[in-house]
């Protein structure tokens, strides 16, 4: 094939047609980084474990929870009971080591549905859950007056109530949750019934999600959207093409100028 003699000269296009090819960039730009964000959503899971595990008096003293089964204990569960002299006192409390809890020295009771990550109040160190004190006789009667921690409610517990668990994996932080019920009284008691977590580091979860990755986006508040403008029919489809794409894109623009 015969090489032309001369170099082909450079179009000129209009400052408008310009425009449009810049918009067009930056929406293929913007699905491109649309696709890499669904890429990573997609890498998002909650794992989520069921469980029943009866904490208290007469019950497991102590229980090592390992949130992400990979051998290594995340929190404590702890109880401890005195009786003496007419008097008992009972406590339940979660032990963090270097992971912390929402909530400071007393942990938090949080409602199914409550979002736990990094906008949320994080403690390390031990955390009270509930403690009740008070009088009792020799034939085993108790009189309870004394209450301390969110769990404990004045002496009449909670039901399915969550902890919001922070804790690292890999040198990396994840949110996760455990459901109890705490019974008050007297006799203090609790039962773990589940416990969930986030495989995505930093991102958040919500209390009680078993399955799913609505916790992907809760948090961010610093997204932005590219709209696209109207464009004619296989325009976006014709960059997509990429350089012999943009040769046809152009070509046609030019032959619809006036």
């Amino acid at each position: 094939m015969k090489r032309p003699s001369q170099p082909r000269r450079t179009a000129c296009l209009p400052e408008s047609v310009l425009q449009q090819l810049n918009m067009y960039a930056l929406a293929a730009g913007a699905a491109g980084v649309g696709m890499l964000a669904l890429s990573r959503s997609a890498e998002a899971k909650v794992i989520y474990t069921p469980a029943h595990v009866d904490l208290g008096f007469h019950h497991k003293i102590t229980y090592l929870l390992d949130l992400n089964h990979d051998g290594i204990t995340d929190f404590t569960f702890s109880f401890y009971f005195h009786g003496e002299s007419g008097a008992f006192e009972s406590t339940l409390r979660i032990a963090r080591g270097p992971n912390s809890v929402w909530g400071g020295k007393l942990a938090n009771d949080t409602k199914p549905g409550s979002i736990i990550g990094t906008k949320r109040n994080f403690a390390y160190g031990s955390a009270l859950m509930a403690a009740v004190g008070g009088t009792s006789n020799s034939s085993g009667k108790c009189d309870p007056s004394l209450f301390s921690g969110l769990w404990e409610n004045q002496g009449k517990g909670v039901k399915n109530r969550y902890l919001g668990l922070r804790f690292m994996v890999k040198g990396e932080p994840h949110f996760g949750w455990a459901r109890l019920t705490v019974t008050g009284g007297c006799r203090l008691t609790a039962t773990l019934t589940g416990y969930a977590y986030e495989t995505v580091p930093n991102r958040a979860i919500v209390a009680g999600k078993k399955t799913g990755t609505d916790g992907a986006n809760l948090e961010r508040s610093d997204s932005a959207t590219l709209t696209a403008p109207i464009s004619q029919p296989g325009s976006l489809g014709g960059l997509a093409m990429g350089a012999s794409g943009l040769s046809i894109w152009r070509r046609e623009s030019v032959d619809v100028l006036p």
